[in-house]
């Protein structure tokens, strides 16, 4: 169960790592649009114009192999199957929280219940003991 809660928590950091990535080009993006709105353009050499279209270009090669990715095409069908593929690994994710919980409630009853046996022991031994000290004392 532990190795599922592993893919789980992966998957999950892929797809947020994506997301970032995505976040970042959408910003490098927007800043040479901005750029570009603010007159700069005609100061950029020929560097950085390719590295700009080079950006743009990963950029959305990037967003597309995202979107093909997560399984969004455009349509509401793909939209509900990307909300419930997370809500459906939340439930799996939770189910294997209960069970690992569940074992670990079973463990602590387990020890609760072993050291009341053993501090039981130990009174039966003391209260012999003091038994027998006693005894001791009489004869003595």
């Amino acid at each position: 169960m532990n190795i599922l809660k592993e893919i789980l928590v992966r998957r999950r950091k892929e797809k947020h790592f994506l997301e970032r990535e995505v976040e970042a080009y959408d910003s490098l993006v927007k800043n040479f649009g901005d750029r570009a709105s603010h007159g700069f353009q005609l100061d950029e050499t020929l560097r950085e114009k390719k590295l700009a279209e080079k950006s743009e270009s990963s950029y959305e090669e990037i967003k597309s192999n995202v979107q093909k990715e997560l399984g969004y095409e455009g349509n509401e069908k793909n939209a509900i199957r990307i909300l419930e593929q997370p809500l459906e690994e939340e439930h799996v994710a939770r189910a294997v929280l209960y069970l690992e919980l569940e074992k670990e409630r079973s463990a602590s009853a387990t020890a609760a219940d072993e050291a009341m046996a053993m501090i039981l022991r130990l009174q039966d031994k003391k209260a012999s003991i003091e038994m027998e000290a006693w005894q001791y004392q009489r004869i003595i």
